[in-house]
């Protein structure tokens, strides 16, 4: 019985039968789809949830990051107002702090500065070495270097008392020692437990990278991106500024010279509407550090210039067309200079064209200097080898002329002797006769 009803499953020949079968067969078929769904938001509903929590701990990073900066620029203007305090502090002694990895200073390398006099300068490089201990303390990430570095700023009648005391850094030990613990909670695996596509525990940070690449991937046309993160580098990793503050970001609408951003016109104004003119002259200098470029081979020319293999000159020249200058688009228009707008955006246009075209102008006027030293050497080494060749080929007549004389002397006093000793034979054969 079972074995025929798997037959009529499988090549039903009733009509009813058949739109059963049918039936069936698509319900299970939006079962397979409605599971991995399921399987898939669920994937998803874990990896969202190790990306906040990884949002979240960085924030936290950075709003003690924050704190500290506050509290350290607060401690140096306590500290800039007692060493200023002339009367309090009729002398002055410091160390330039180099700090070790347990937070206490290294007597062998800090440079210690004994009690003296206090002067406009003393004053002024003492300031500068505690702000300077503040930046190690901040770097080593341990509160109780903050302890050791104010010991050894001194002051009063002798330059032996501490200008701040314990209670004053509290504050900034407390923001030190939170930074640390926040550093710490950003470590380590995901509380989830997910794995990578590679089968390794994920962890905290690639969440954190997964979240920032996915902010960044969102913007895929010519919009306007605020926050420390500015792209994604070739390596495929997440850049931010250097100071982690927030920047603008602009990203272009495509890749290539299609995409190119060829200049910004940039306005501000205040609440009434005044333009701010200083403002932006400042900030409408856009320059182009890597330019546009469409994919395409290695066009360079190589010029073999040595006897010697690879010994060659390179020469690349990059796209100046219309269009690569940003003087033209991909469908002929040219720059609109209608309104005032457009004809400021269009001056910022030509003259990053003519810098591209001095950078160029630049590039094949070096290369033309490298040919002609080239070249130079070159004829020098040629006259080299006809010298050489000369030398090996044409006779030294003075040195030939001696040898000739030489040898011909030497065949004289040969002959000359020979018939001397011709005639005493001679002599004595006609005295025996």
């Amino acid at each position: 019985m079972e074995e025929k009803l798997q037959a009529a499953y499988a090549d039903p020949t009733n009509d009813g039968l058949k739109e059963a079968v049918a039936a069936y067969r698509e319900s299970v078929k939006d079962l397979d789809v409605a599971k991995e769904q399921q399987v898939n938001a669920n994937a998803d509903y874990i990896k969202a949830s190790d990306q906040l929590d990884a949002l979240t701990k960085n924030q936290a990073v950075s709003s003690a990051q924050d704190s500290v900066k506050a509290l350290h620029g607060a401690l140096e203007t306590v500290m800039s107002a007692k060493i200023d305090d002339t009367t309090a502090n009729a002398k002055l002694a410091y160390k330039d702090v180099v700090l070790k990895d347990d937070g206490t200073v290294d007597g062998t390398k800090s440079t210690d500065h004994a009690a003296a006099a206090t002067t406009a300068d003393l004053r002024e490089a003492m300031k500068k070495a505690f702000s300077a201990a503040l930046d190690s303390v901040e770097a080593l990430g341990k509160d109780a270097g903050a302890t050791n570095v104010i010991a050894v700023f001194k002051g009063g009648a002798d330059g032996d008392t501490a200008l701040l005391a314990a209670a004053d850094i509290a504050s900034y030990k407390s923001a030190i020692g939170a930074v640390a613990t926040a550093k710490t909670a950003l470590a380590g695996d995901t509380t989830s437990g997910s794995k990578n596509a590679d089968g390794t525990n994920r962890t905290i940070k690639d969440a954190l990278k997964s979240a920032q690449e996915e902010v960044v991937s969102k913007f895929n046309g010519p919009q306007l991106m605020t926050g420390a993160n500015v792209g994604i580098n070739g390596a495929g990793h997440v850049v931010t500024t250097a100071s982690g503050e927030n920047a603008i970001t602009v990203t272009a609408n495509a890749s290539g010279i299609a995409g190119q951003i060829s200049g910004l016109n940039i306005r501000i104004a205040d609440a009434q509407g005044n333009l701010k003119k200083s403002a932006e002259a400042s900030l409408d200098a856009f320059e182009e550090t890597i330019r546009a470029q469409n994919k395409s081979d290695d066009n360079a020319i190589n010029l073999q210039v040595g006897a010697k293999a690879n010994q060659a000159i390179t020469v690349g020249l990059t796209d100046m067309r219309a269009e690569a200058l940003g003087l033209q688009g991909a469908d002929g228009t040219k720059l609109n200079i209608s309104t005032r707008e457009k004809a400021n955006a269009a001056i910022n246009v030509l003259d990053n064209a003519i810098q591209k075209a001095l950078d160029q102008q630049t590039t094949i006027g070096a290369v033309e200097s490298r040919l002609e030293y080239t070249s130079n050497n070159l004829t020098t080494a040629s006259e080299n080898v006809t010298t050489s060749e000369s030398t090996i080929r044409d006779a030294n007549m003075a040195k030939e002329m001696t040898e000739f004389t030489k040898n011909n002397v030497l065949s004289q006093a040969a002959q000359s002797m020979l018939a001397q000793a011709n005639q005493q034979s001679s002599s004595v054969l006609s005295l025996l006769q």
